[in-house]
């Protein structure tokens, strides 16, 4: 008897907020992984192509996605112009993005991860697999965040102290030179 575990409806980490964009031309391919990032409960974005992804991403006032899964070998455009024109953005530049190919040699692999992917999946996809390396980057930003967020209170608290201790500092001083 094969038991599966069943993947949770939504993922566990879900701070890492904006939607999850889709680049997939094929659509069919498109409609699976959306239907895969959906089950995370984040918002899908779906592209069909290379300008309008990057149209997108290099929009200052629209939302920054939570990730990426963006498909190698667009029609007319490479996922990897794509990938490179997102890492040249500062607010992009840790964006998971998860790269999909049907060329899932060795020299692929490492030419994705150099232009800056966060993972790579090979097609085709098992769903389980893309589901898993989709929770565990949005696990990785939510990690990453809780961090920042604890070093940022501990700063403001040490800010507030020392500013306390400087103003009765001040005031000790005031009242001494009266």
């Amino acid at each position: 008897m094969h038991h599966r575990a069943t993947p949770p409806t939504t993922s566990p980490d879900r701070s890492a907020l904006g939607p999850i964009m889709i680049v997939e031309d094929d659509p069919t391919q498109r409609m699976v992984s959306a239907t895969i990032a959906g089950q995370t409960g984040h918002p899908v974005v779906e592209v069909a192509d290379a300008p309008t992804a990057m149209r997108l991403l290099a929009d200052p006032h629209a939302p920054s996605p939570a990730l990426v899964v963006l498909d190698v070998d667009l029609d007319g455009a490479s996922g990897l112009d794509v990938l490179r024109a997102i890492r040249e953005q500062p607010r992009h530049h840790t964006l998971p993005v998860v790269l999909l190919t049907g060329h899932d040699d060795v020299q692929a692999r490492i030419g994705g991860l150099e232009a800056g992917a966060s993972d790579y999946v090979g097609k085709p996809v098992h769903p389980q697999e893309l589901r898993a390396r989709i929770d565990a980057q949005l696990r990785a930003t939510t990690s990453w965040r809780q961090v920042i967020d604890a070093d940022l209170l501990q700063r403001s608290r040490l800010a507030g102290t020392l500013a306390r201790a400087a103003a009765a500092t001040e005031g000790d001083r005031l009242r001494t030179a009266v």
